[in-house]
Formats: C-alpha cells, sequence, structure tokens
C-alpha cells in the first residue's frame, strides 16, 4: 500500500515532464487538446494530495482555502447574459486547479524531487525550443500560425521571437527562473553545467522579447547577487569574473550572428513607454466596467478567452485582471497569501532563496502579464508559495 501511494505522489513530481511532452505531441498531433488534458491531470493530483494529507490527518490552510471557494463561489454573480459558462470554467482550469502544487511538498519526502525534475524539463524545453527557432521548419511555422502565435508560416515569423511549443510569456518566464536554479546548482559544485545552462536561458530570455520577463530577470538578478557574493559569500570573485566574462561573450556572438533579433529587442526596450501607456488605458477600462468593487465580475470575466465571445477584458496586468474579476477581496485575499509566504521565506532565506526568487519573478511579471492565468506556469509558482509558507524541506 504504502508503495502505490508513492507512486501516486510521483504523479505530481513529474507534472512538467509530462505535460511539456504533449506540448511536443501537439506539434504532429493537431487534435490534443493540452489545456483540457493538463485540468484532468492537476485535478487528479488534487485528488490524490487530498487522500493522501487526510490519511496524514494534514491541518487545512484556512487562507487558502477561503482563496479557492471564494474565486469558485464568484461563478454565482458571473456575468452569464454575456458570457457563457465555459469561459468561468476554462479560468478554473488555468488558475484554481494548479493550486493543487502548494500541497505537493507535503507528499514528496525527497529533499527537491519536484524542482529537480520540473527544472530539468523546462530546460530541455527551451532547448528544443531554440533548435525549432534556428532549424525553422515548415511544420513549425504552420504550428505557430494555426494556434495565432505568429502572422504567417515563414521563416521570418518563426524567428520574429522565441516561442518553443507554449509561447513567448512562458518562455520569458521559464528562462528567469531556470536562471535563478543556475545559480543554486553552480553554488552546489557543478560550475561547469549550470554556467551553461544559465548562458543558454538568457539567451531564450532575450528572444522572448518579452519586457515584463526581462525587467523581472534584472530585479531578481540583482537580488541573487547580493545574497550569493555578498550576505552568503557562497560565490567568489573568480566566479564573478567568469560570470561577466561569458555574458560579454554572449552579448557579442548575438551581434554577430543574431544582429536583427538584436536590433529588434532594442526597439521593444525603446517603446516601453509606450507599451504601459497602452496598458493603462486598457486597466482603466476593466477597473471602470467592475460592476462590484468587492466582488468583482466573477473569475474569468476579463479574461483572454472572454475575447472569443466580444468582450473587452484586461490582457496583461495579472493584479487588475483579478481586481476586475474577483474584487477587493479576491485580490487581497491573493496578496496576504503572498505576503505570508515572503515573510515565512525570508526567515530561513538560507534555504528559501530559490522559492522566494520564483514568487518575485511573478510577481514584478504580473504587474504587465497574465501569468497568474498561465496554466503551464501556475504550478511552479504555486509549488514556491507552499515551500516558503509551509517549509517541509530538509
Amino acid at each position: 500500500m504504502k508503495l502505490k501511494i508513492e507512486s501516486l505522489k510521483s504523479i505530481g513530481a513529474n507534472y512538467y515532464y509530462i505535460i511539456l511532452l504533449v506540448y511536443v505531441l501537439t506539434l504532429f498531433f493537431n487534435f490534443i487538446k493540452v489545456g483540457q488534458i493538463a485540468a484532468v491531470y492537476m485535478a487528479v493530483i488534487a485528488i490524490v494530495l487530498f487522500v493522501v494529507n487526510t490519511r496524514g490527518k494534514f491541518k487545512l490552510d484556512l487562507l487558502i482555502f477561503a482563496y479557492i471557494i471564494y474565486n469558485i463561489l464568484s461563478l454565482l454573480w458571473f456575468p452569464i447574459e454575456k458570457l457563457p459558462y465555459s469561459v468561468y470554467f476554462t479560468e478554473v482550469a488555468y488558475t484554481i486547479l494548479p493550486i493543487s502544487f502548494y500541497f505537493v511538498n507535503h507528499t514528496i519526502s525527497k529533499d527537491n524531487f519536484f524542482i529537480e525534475k520540473s527544472m530539468d524539463a523546462i530546460f530541455y524545453s527551451l532547448v528544443f525550443g531554440i533548435v525549432l527557432y534556428l532549424w525553422a521548419p515548415s511544420f513549425y511555422g504552420h504550428f505557430l500560425y494555426d494556434r495565432t502565435m505568429s502572422g504567417g508560416t515563414g521563416m521570418i515569423h518563426i524567428r520574429a521571437v522565441l516561442q518553443s511549443v507554449y509561447g513567448v510569456t512562458a518562455v520569458g518566464t521559464f528562462s528567469t527562473i531556470i536562471a535563478l536554479y543556475s545559480f543554486m546548482k553552480i553554488i552546489k559544485g557543478n560550475k561547469l553545467k549550470y554556467w551553461i545552462w544559465f548562458i543558454i536561458v538568457i539567451i531564450t530570455s532575450f528572444l522572448s522579447a518579452r519586457r515584463s520577463a526581462w525587467l523581472a530577470l534584472i530585479i531578481v538578478l540583482v537580488y541573487f547577487h547580493y545574497l550569493l557574493y555578498i550576505k552568503f559569500q557562497k560565490l567568489t570573485l573568480t566566479d564573478f569574473i567568469i560570470e561577466l566574462t561569458l555574458i560579454f561573450l554572449t552579448i557579442f556572438s548575438m551581434n554577430i550572428f543574431l544582429l536583427d533579433q538584436v536590433n529588434e529587442i532594442l526597439v521593444r526596450v525603446d517603446s516601453m513607454s509606450e507599451a504601459i501607456g497602452g496598458r493603462s488605458v486598457s486597466w482603466i477600462s476593466g477597473i471602470l466596467s467592475t460592476n462590484n468593487i468587492y466582488l468583482g465580475n466573477g473569475l474569468g470575466s476579463m479574461s483572454h478567452t472572454s475575447r472569443l465571445f466580444g468582450n473587452h477584458g484586461v490582457y496583461d496586468g495579472s493584479y487588475v485582471k483579478m481586481y476586475t474579476e474577483t474584487g477587493f477581496i479576491g485580490l487581497s485575499l491573493l496578496v496576504l497569501i503572498l505576503v505570508r509566504a515572503i515573510f515565512k521565506g525570508m526567515r530561513n532565506i538560507h534555504k528559501y532563496y530559490l522559492e522566494i526568487g520564483i514568487i518575485g519573478v511573478f510577481m514584478f511579471q504580473a504587474i504587465g502579464s497574465n501569468v497568474f492565468a498561465f496554466q503551464i506556469l501556475a504550478p511552479i509558482f504555486w509549488y514556491s508559495v507552499g515551500q516558503c509558507t509551509n517549509q517541509r524541506r530538509g
């Protein structure tokens, strides 16, 4: 019986390997619905974790429970006269089911088992994305076009930005997370391998052309440098010289081999103020359309999915989107969850600096992107929140 339970626990630990493999399969099989498969997978994980934790007399987290129940109850004031219920249930699959990963560290006994497996899978998916980007096969061009991820099927459209098999936002966020993870592994001794990882994901981050990811990368890397070079003194001056040399060589190489892409990046940096202005108009419009400032308009009512039904939602900005959908109450519950996680993590920062960094990446990116509603991203975020809050590792 114990062996059976351990096998069930591994379902959660291997999530990213399995789901990213499904994403790869969609390159060749259009009928595969990754979102539905991931939703079912996470529902199974939630059920397994509930059963395992119940047997272990697990103490219920009232704040997380309140957040989940509140979002589910928002169906009661969902604007059914304007949008079908499918919009609401899609958002549940994207934002609520991933919260099951908050509890994963309660059931996996091996230290870092989930994070190790997940980081490997994510890194290889980014490398696979680079291969597709450079190779630019026609089937990949059609894949991007069919999913409205590009404006055409030719090489110029494939190489406009690096998308891998899940889009630019996920590429940008994953790249930043892997950069932080690489630093964690470097201080543990495997320097050559993870310096290579670090340089690769710096490249994938830039090629994603996601300004919010760049900003998060810079801010969180400054935080990591302070911790690892100054506070903990885990890295030396030699490591810093190696890092600067690798970054210089990377920038030099990109200016030779990827000059067009570098120029596009500079254009996007220059247009950042325009992007902020455009988003602010969307934010104000969303706020003004909120029916109830305390309850919001209902989960999913301002989502990307709602746009398919002619609704004008909030497409770039998680905090504004959450306010318009779940009101002051829903947004406050999330803020309380995040503040609690950060404060608890900071008390034991030498253990949880990676998780705090991951939470920070999402919090910064959430200003200008709906990262909390990305089904592929949310599990690693909620796992990190759970690690900091529950501190069962080690």
